[in-house]
Parts: C-alpha cells; sequence; structure tokens
C-alpha cells in the first residue's frame, strides 16, 4: 500500500495534539494517517474525516491536519476488522 506523504508541519502537529502520540516517529505517524484515511469518512476528494480529526490531502500528500476536540459524538464507527488488518499490513503495533 502506498503512503501518504506528510506536508510541512503534519508530523509536528499529530506528535502535539493526537493523545498518545508523544513519541511517535516520522515514518508512523505517516503509517498511521494512511490507515486513518482509509478508515475515515470521505467528505469529498480532499477532505476526510476520522473521528475529531480531520484530514486535508492533496493528491498522495497529507497537506494538513486538525483534531477538533470536543465532547460530541460524531457518529464516526470504526471497523474493527479492518482496522486490524490495515495496522497488519501497514506494520502499526
Amino acid at each position: 500500500m502506498k503512503l501518504y506523504q506528510l506536508g510541512k508541519g503534519v508530523c509536528n502537529y499529530y506528535i502535539n495534539n493526537v493523545n498518545g502520540n508523544e513519541d511517535t516517529s516520522h515514518e508512523m505517524v505517516q503509517r498511521k494517517l494512511t490507515r486513518n484515511i482509509h478508515l475515515s469518512y470521505k467528505v469529498s476528494d480532499a477532505l476526510y474525516i476520522y473521528g475529531h480529526l480531520h484530514i486535508k490531502t492533496k493528491g498522495n500528500m497529507i497537506v494538513s491536519i486538525k483534531n477538533h476536540h470536543s465532547f460530541l459524538d460524531t457518529g464516526f464507527q470504526k471497523d474493527l476488522g479492518e482496522y486490524e488488518r490495515l495496522n497488519r499490513l501497514l506494520k502499526i503495533s
């Protein structure tokens, strides 16, 4: 599976604003965001929503992400079977 490339600042934002990822490497952030795009709700060709995380792309590049901290239920339900399959495929522990 081809990994999305990370635009300027995306890795830093992910590490600093997504819980439990303080020590995550650049390559692992790239793998996790690629997985999240495949599991997300696709709003348009350039916008994906994975829970509270909004991911904007341009081609094969993730240009920005925004973690919308909220206690509101987004209605997003992760496909756990596909999540585990992608974790194995992308070697995410």
